[in-house]
């Protein structure tokens, strides 16, 4: 499957026995797990909510809310994947700057070559005030 390097992506990141992962079924991707730095930036950003869409891309896009910087040279990092730095704080946020994230060769599913950023909206699927009483009361009952 050819990328288009100027596209907008979305992915739906969801907690899975404790983990940040995702599906893409036009990729063959099922429970892909975020790994590295990439995992802790979904937790700052999800803030005790369990599922975050994401919308990603190559290049800047009208409500980006962050963005990753490639740091590895080449775009080959350790392990085969990409590393890349956190830099974008947003503003009136608790969100950090310089977290390392680490993404994995299912990157290159997405894009032909590691794209020098990675612009990202998040938009944080808020956790209804039912699901936190069952969660919690199911974590009492145990």
């Amino acid at each position: 499957m050819k990328k288009i390097e100027n596209s907008i992506m979305t992915l739906t990141t969801y907690k899975w026995k404790g983990m940040w992962v995702f599906d893409d079924a036009d990729r063959n991707l099922v429970k892909e797990p975020f790994v590295s730095g990439a995992d802790t930036l979904l937790d700052i950003i999800a803030e005790e909510n369990d599922k975050v869409n994401l919308t990603i891309s190559a290049n800047v896009f009208p409500g980006t809310t962050h963005v990753i910087d490639r740091v590895s040279k080449s775009g080959e990092g350790s392990g085969g994947g990409t590393d890349y730095i956190y830099l974008y704080k947003e503003e009136n946020s608790k969100l950090i700057n310089h977290l390392p994230v680490w993404l994995c060769p299912a990157l290159f599913k997405f894009f032909d070559k590691a794209p020098k950023n990675i612009y990202i909206k998040a938009d944080v699927v808020k956790k209804s005030k039912m699901s936190k009483f069952m969660t919690d009361l199911f974590t009492f009952s145990n």
